[in-house]
């Protein structure tokens, strides 16, 4: 039986739900609920979204670099927006209930609360370019020799492939 576009699209819409509900660890006899259909059908779906993955695993080392550094690159701005977000002054509305005795009124007031930004963005920001740089391969691990035992310690080392920073310098930038 042939699937219209619009029953195509309604599956893989729902198949794009299913997965993100499956990775946040749902049980299937919940999803089904939630989409009204049979668990059976679930479990069908779970299998094509694993054939899918198995394919998408399976995609050119550089397409995939791409995917990875795009998610990361949507993650980044989502945490700069919330950054924004957290800079803002924010508003904050009074609500109370006066008894007078010709009845209750309501008295609103609203105050303006200044705020310094939620430093748990910056956070998310500086893990999203550790993240950018390891897979860019510009962040390498090795092993150094140290201590009395000569156990080895491993060590981060950032190494820039590109032009350095330092020769881009303005003579301003370098002076005292």
């Amino acid at each position: 039986m042939a699937v219209s576009k619009q029953d195509e699209f309604t599956i893989l819409d729902r198949r794009r739900q299913v997965a993100d509900l499956y990775l946040r660890g749902t049980p299937q006899y919940l999803i089904a609920r939630q989409f009204n259909v049979h668990k059976g059908q679930i479990t069908r779906d779970l299998q094509a979204i694993r054939e899918d993955w198995k394919r998408a695993a399976a995609l050119d080392f550089g397409e995939r670099l791409a995917q990875e550094l795009a998610k990361v690159d949507r993650l980044e701005l989502e945490y700069w927006t919330a950054w924004d977000r957290s800079c803002k002054d924010a508003q904050v509305l009074l609500a109370e209930t006066i008894k007078t005795a010709d009845g209750s009124r309501a008295k609103t007031s609203k105050r303006v609360e200044g705020q310094a930004g939620d430093p748990r963005f910056l956070t998310g920001i500086q893990w999203c370019s550790e993240q950018r740089c390891k897979l860019l391969g510009l962040i390498k691990t090795k092993l150094e020799h140290s201590g009395p035992g000569g156990e080895a310690i491993p060590v981060r080392v950032i190494e820039f492939t590109g032009p350095s920073e330092a020769t881009d310098a303005r003579p301003s930038d370098t002076e005292p």
